[in-house]
C-alpha cells in the first residue's frame, strides 16, 4: 500500500494548494493501473473438516493451529491498516470532485458573462432596459411571487439584469398576498423582501384574507402603512372581527365579500377618497360607519344598497362624490322621497334588481344634478321621462349617455334626447 500512502499524502497537500488536482488525479490513475492486492491463500488442512473431534483422529500433517492464527493476526492487522487509509483517499476524492463540480460551474458562468458582451443586447443603457423590462411585468392588477413571472424572472437570467431590475422600485410596488396553497405559501420574509424593493413609494396590495395568514397579514400591513395607498380584500370566509392596522396612506379600498360595518370603522383611514363594495348588500342607514368621516371626504364610491332611500342617503353623506356607481336590491317603501341636489356628481351609474324597477322614475324626480356629465343605465327598464326630466332640472349638462341591454331605445327617444342636448353622445351596449 506504499502508493496509497503517497496518495493520500498528494491528497493532503492539495488541500492547502501545493500539488494541482491534475498530478492527484494522474496519482491515483497510476495506482488504479498498476496496484494488485492479493487476497491470500487461506485455506489449510483443517478448513475441509470443521469437526475437531476429526482433526484429533486423523494423522494431517502441517502447520499447527496456533502458527496458523497467528499468521491471521498478522493479515488482518495489514487489511485493517490499509482500510482508513484508502477511506481517507474516497473522502479527499470527493472533496475534490465537489471543489471541480464548483470549479465547472464558475467557468461556465464566466464564460456565458463574457459570450455576452459581444452581444448588443448587453450594451444596452439601463434606462433602455428599465424601459424595456416595464413591458414583460403581468398583464395584472397584482403581482405574485413567482419565478416563471416578472419581476421575478427577470432577476434569474444574469448579474447585470438583476441588478437594474432590483434597483427599479415601480416594480415592486404591486403585490399578491395570501391564496396560496400550502406548498406556495409566502413567509412574512418573503412579502418584506419584495415590498423594501419599492423604496418608499405608494404600494398596492391584494389581500386574500384566511384565517391561517391572519398574523403575517397585519404583521405586514403595519410594517407598510405609511406606503399602502391601494388597498383590495378579498375574504374567503364571513369573518366576526377583522383587525387592521391604521392606513393613514390608504386612498383606494375594495372589499369583497359579506362583513360588518364596524370593520370599517375600526382603523383609520383619512386620505380614503375611492371605496368599493363588491358581493354584497350595503344598508350604509343602520351602521356605525355611517356615524364617521370617511363618507364626507369620498370622491369614487361603488356600492349596492338595500334601498333607493339609502341611495339619497348616501348622495347626502357624500358631498364631494364626482363618480357613483350603484345597485339597488330593492324597491322603496310609500313614503315619497325628499329632494336632493348634489352639485359635484359628474358621473352616475345605476344598475337594479327586478323588484327595485318601479322605485327607479320617483327616484330620478327627487334628483338635480347640476354637473352630471355621463349617466350610465345598466340593466333598468325604459324610465325615459323621468330621465328627461333629471335632465331639464339639471340644466342639460350631459355629455355622454349610455344604455345597456333591457333599455329600450327608439328613434323617436334618440331624438327627443338631442332635442334636449345636440351635442349629446347616446351609446347603446348590448
Amino acid at each position: 500500500m506504499t502508493q496509497a500512502l503517497e496518495l493520500e499524502e498528494a491528497t493532503a497537500k492539495s488541500d492547502v494548494g501545493i500539488i494541482p488536482a491534475s498530478d492527484i488525479i494522474d496519482a491515483l490513475q497510476n495506482i488504479l493501473e498498476h496496484s494488485q492486492f492479493v487476497i491470500p491463500d487461506l485455506e489449510t488442512p483443517y478448513s475441509k473438516s470443521p469437526n475437531p473431534d476429526q482433526y484429533q483422529a486423523s494423522q494431517l500433517k502441517g502447520q499447527s493451529i496456533d502458527a496458523i492464527l497467528t499468521e491471521r493476526e498478522d493479515q488482518l492487522n495489514a487489511v485493517l491498516r490499509n482500510i482508513p487509509v484508502l477511506d481517507t483517499i474516497v473522502d479527499k476524492i470527493k472533496n475534490l470532485r465537489q471543489q471541480l463540480v464548483e470549479e465547472q460551474h464558475k467557468i461556465v458562468h464566466s464564460m456565458n458573462l463574457h459570450r455576452g458582451y459581444r452581444s448588443a443586447l448587453w450594451r444596452l443603457p439601463v434606462e433602455v432596459l428599465s424601459q424595456n423590462f416595464v413591458h414583460c411585468l403581468p398583464k395584472t392588477d397584482y403581482w405574485s411571487i413567482s419565478p416563471m413571472e416578472g419581476p421575478m424572472l427577470l432577476t434569474n437570467i444574469c448579474r447585470r439584469w438583476r441588478e437594474v431590475v432590483v434597483n427599479m422600485p415601480s416594480l415592486w410596488c404591486r403585490l399578491t398576498v395570501g391564496g396560496l396553497t400550502k406548498a406556495q405559501r409566502k413567509t412574512t420574509f418573503c412579502y418584506d423582501s419584495w415590498l423594501k424593493r419599492s423604496r418608499q413609494r405608494p404600494l398596492s396590495l391584494r389581500i386574500y384574507y384566511v384565517p391561517k395568514d391572519i398574523t403575517m397579514i397585519h404583521t405586514l400591513l403595519q410594517s407598510y402603512a405609511n406606503q399602502i395607498s391601494s388597498l383590495d380584500i378579498i375574504f374567503h370566509y364571513k369573518p366576526e372581527h377583522v383587525l387592521l392596522p391604521n392606513l393613514p396612506a390608504l386612498q383606494e379600498l375594495t372589499l369583497y365579500c359579506c362583513i360588518s360595518y364596524d370593520f370599517i370603522g375600526s382603523f383609520s383611514c383619512p386620505r380614503l377618497r375611492n371605496f368599493k363594495l363588491k358581493v354584497f348588500v350595503a344598508d350604509p342607514i343602520n351602521i356605525k360607519w355611517s356615524s364617521c368621516d370617511v363618507w364626507a371626504h369620498l370622491t369614487n364610491l361603488e356600492i349596492t344598497v338595500q334601498q333607493p332611500r339609502q341611495f339619497l342617503h348616501l348622495l347626502n353623506r357624500c358631498p364631494n362624490l364626482s363618480s357613483f356607481a350603484i345597485c339597488l336590491f330593492r324597491g322603496a317603501d310609500m313614503q315619497p322621497f325628499e329632494s336632493l341636489t348634489h352639485t359635484n356628481l359628474q358621473s352616475l351609474s345605476i344598475s337594479c334588481y327586478k323588484a327595485a324597477e318601479q322605485s327607479l322614475p320617483a327616484l330620478l324626480d327627487a334628483l338635480t344634478l347640476p354637473n352630471l356629465r355621463v349617466f350610465d343605465a345598466l340593466y333598468i327598464p325604459s324610465h325615459h321621462e323621468a330621465l328627461k326630466a333629471l335632465l331639464t332640472r339639471s340644466n342639460f349638462a350631459l355629455e355622454r349617455l349610455i344604455f345597456f341591454a333591457g333599455v329600450e331605445m327608439t328613434d323617436e327617444h334618440r331624438a327627443e334626447y338631442l332635442a334636449f342636448i345636440p351635442s349629446l353622445e347616446i351609446e347603446l351596449l348590448r
